[in-house]
């Protein structure tokens, strides 16, 4: 379930635009660019407006630096993300020395990283080295009451997901549950990015055992997911706030594999004719419809389409709005497909019958 310059003329060259600064590829091109810019900041300025010079530069560099720790920091996400554990501890820990340097210590800044530090050392199962940088950005965070509720939303979450990982259920979901808390003050307890939380208490729920309280949570993040993929696939979607772009690209992803997982739960707890599959099965491919994966959103609308078929009836009205997102995504399905459909159908519950 659980599884980032001297004062001489010659200086200004360096180029302080993110496409420039998007350029480095290297932790050491990195670093040695974060050094320039740390002499340009501390560069005097002469001639006439010499302060006016001086702070428009200063605005400029600093600007520049931030740009540059971001995407340190990004890097080490992105490293993690695709499971070079190691690389993505030594950027973490070089991102951490940099911003220590521009920002200070016990500084709000420094939280990001000391979160990304110890998401990387649950993911090697370091659980106790995990829960000493949790305990840093705590402390942080508790010294600083301006500090904002993603921030507390963020160091809850990480905290329940570590403990869930480490078998520390009990202690888990009560900081899952602050952690959704927060996330419902910010966002609404409709909010997509509030089902995140939901997610997460119903897979420690699931870890318990307790199916019963699990589903319940799964279905919260259907019923707000499917509400939401309605209104973007009305003309109210139009709008950019909509846009899979708006949502970022970690939570794009995080996003499936939230929906496909609860899909497989579900099938496996009902089997795949069952309302609350076919219902899974919905979401999942209006989903992939919205990112623009359309063959896998065929798929799924497919089996969706099948599911509320067998269900429901051809005729009734649940059936009918789901044969309608076929028409409207100009989905046509051949006696192939549902013959293939029908077959997985059955495969799976005649399994469900025998267990």
């Amino acid at each position: 379930f659980w599884k980032m310059a001297s004062r001489r003329k010659s200086t200004t060259q360096v180029n302080l635009s993110p496409d420039a600064l998007g350029t480095i590829v290297d932790w050491n091109s990195l670093e040695s660019k974060f050094q320039e810019l740390n002499l340009m900041l501390n560069a005097p300025s002469y001639g006439l407006n010499a302060s006016l010079a001086r702070q428009k530069q200063k605005q400029q560099v600093e600007q520049a630096m931030e740009t540059l720790l971001e995407m340190a920091q990004s890097e080490s996400r992105r490293l993690l993300v695709e499971g070079d554990a190691q690389a993505s501890m030594e950027g973490g820990l070089r991102t951490l020395k940099l911003k220590e340097a521009y920002y200070g210590m016990d500084t709000l800044q420094l939280v990001p990283c000391y979160l990304h530090l110890a998401r990387t050392n649950q993911y090697l199962d370091k659980f106790k080295q995990a829960e000493e940088f949790l305990s840093l950005a705590q402390w942080t965070i508790l010294k600083h009451p301006e500090s904002d509720v993603a921030l507390k939303a963020e160091l809850h979450q990480t905290f329940g997901l570590l403990y869930a990982s480490d078998g520390k259920l009990d202690v888990a979901l009560t900081q899952l549950a602050q952690a959704t808390y927060h996330l419902t003050v910010l966002n609404g307890p409709n909010h997509i990015l509030t089902t995140f939380g939901y997610f997460d208490m119903g897979n420690v729920f699931a870890a318990k055992s307790n199916m019963d309280s699990a589903m319940a949570f799964y279905e919260k993040v259907k019923e707000v997911w499917l509400g939401y993929l309605e209104r973007v696939f009305s003309t109210e979607g139009a709008d950019e706030q909509y846009s899979p772009q708006a949502f970022g690209e970690e939570n794009l992803q995080d996003g499936l594999k939230m929906i496909r997982g609860i899909v497989g739960l579900q099938t496996e707890r009902y089997g795949l004719v069952h309302p609350s599959t076919g219902r899974a099965e919905l979401i999942l491919a209006l989903y992939l419809r919205w990112v623009g994966d359309n063959e896998n959103a065929m798929e799924s609308l497919g089996k969706a389409l099948e599911i509320h078929q067998r269900v429901f009836g051809a005729q009734h009205q649940t059936t009918r709005n789901v044969r309608q997102y076929a028409t409207t995504f100009g989905f046509h399905y051949t006696a192939e497909n549902t013959l293939s459909l029908k077959q997985e159908a059955d495969s799976i519950d005649s399994a469900a019958a025998i267990t």
